[in-house]
């Protein structure tokens, strides 16, 4: 590890520049940062810059770990400073936060002082073996009444690329002073990646390039009151793919396999289509599709709401809703989710419901036949639980043996 850093007062002003090198298993992380700050009376103005070849995040998370872990080895600090002689300073107060319920309107932006820009350009950015970002890109501008992030873009292959921009205006005088607005564009996003950095050894469970849109507005008082009056929405779709998201390892169960056994023993013909639950887990468990849509919102308390999923195959429709509950302190993965979903079935899923009696006699807006009842998937976007579709499906096996044993195969 290399670390440069000068820092100072110049005739511009105080400035920055610094730089970190980080060389690790033949891979190598570069940063570097140059700033200038100047007061003119009580403003600020700056103009700041930070560029790099190329960010490992394996590799900096690794030495951040390593400082944290140095700094927990000291006594805590106390919250007042040290002075030269001795003397001990007046703690720091502490910032203070305007309540959430609070509609107070600001008088002053909450960025009042200081005006400027800051540009970012980072060549790339590794994130495991598999998953890399070029291209990453982004300006921010202060001045009195507006705060913006312009021309944010990056690149996740030769096709996929990101671009968003984004501003908040200040309008002093108004009961609602704060004005954000938002927009995000997504194109040509490879999922696979994705997965594999999170877990290499575990397939994907939606493989798959989407288009993803969205924007974000929000009118607000104060900061507190702006973020929790802003809202988003994203449409994500996808044409063709592979879904696993209803993917469970299964096994008959002890009554099918002693009756499979005995069927298969007398010569009955159909003994062999016995494990039902073990085919349909198969179809389902990996679905080719055609199609798959979705929208994303965010509610008062901040819970992530999913709409009008879609999924559409050749032998499978999917749709329904749900949401993934917020928790402080967890990523997003591992945060409750609760999907209900309706099936319907054409071709070989089709049959295998209606040998075991769980079609509803309807069938769906595409002409596909509906399973019985909706049925939840709860657990989590990383570990999604299908339980409740299992039972579901064991009622298929039941309905097949009764079937057999009724003469009707």
């Amino acid at each position: 590890m290399n670390v440069n850093a000068r820092a100072g007062q110049g005739d511009d002003g105080m400035f920055v520049d610094a730089s970190l090198l980080v060389d690790s298993a033949g891979r190598r992380s570069d940063v570097a940062l140059k700033a200038l700050a100047k007061q003119v009376k009580s403003d600020w103005t700056f103009d700041a810059r930070v560029n790099g070849q190329q960010i490992v995040v394996d590799d900096l998370m690794q030495l951040a770990g390593a400082f944290s872990a140095k700094t927990q080895e000291k006594p805590a600090a106390s919250s007042a400073t040290t002075q030269k002689g001795g003397a001990k300073s007046a703690p720091v107060p502490a910032l203070a936060k305007t309540p959430r319920t609070s509609t107070k309107p600001d008088t002053k932006a909450f960025w009042a002082g200081v005006q400027g820009q800051a540009g970012v350009d980072i060549k790339s950015v590794l994130y495991g073996e598999k998953w890399q970002v070029t291209g990453i890109a982004a300006v921010l501008k202060v001045d009195e009444t507006r705060l913006a992030l312009e021309r944010a873009a990056a690149r996740f292959d030769e096709k996929s690329s990101l671009s968003a921009n984004a501003e908040v205006k200040f309008a002093a005088g108004k009961p609602q002073p704060y004005d954000l607005n938002a927009k995000f564009d997504l194109k040509d996003f490879d999922t696979v990646p994705v997965f594999k950095a999170l877990d290499p050894n575990k397939p994907p469970t939606v493989e798959g390039v989407f288009n993803v849109d969205g924007n974000a507005s929000g009118k607000g008082a104060n900061l507190n009151d702006l973020t929790a009056n802003t809202k988003g929405n994203l449409n994500l779709s996808s044409k063709g793919g592979l879904f696993r998201g209803l993917k469970f390892a299964t096994t008959a169960s002890k009554a099918t396999q002693v009756a499979g056994a005995l069927l298969g023993l007398a010569g009955v013909r159909g003994s062999q289509e016995i494990d039902l639950v073990g085919q349909l887990a198969g179809l389902l468990g990996e679905i080719p599709y055609d199609q798959l849509t979705l929208k994303v919102n965010r509610d008062d308390q901040l819970n992530i709401k999913l709409e009008d999923f879609n999924l559409i195959s050749p032998n499978v429709h999917l749709q329904g809703k749900g949401s993934i509950s917020s928790e402080l302190n967890k990523p997003l993965v591992q945060q409750p989710l609760k999907m209900e979903l309706s099936l319907g079935a054409r071709g070989p899923v089709e049959d295998a419901l209606n040998r075991g009696k769980q079609l509803s006699g309807t069938r769906d807006n595409l002409g596909y036949a509906d399973f019985r009842e909706p049925f939840v998937v709860g657990g989590t976007l990383e570990n999604p639980d299908t339980s409740q579709l299992k039972t579901l499906l064991a009622k298929v096996a039941v309905g097949g043996v009764l079937d057999i044993l009724g003469g009707k195969k």
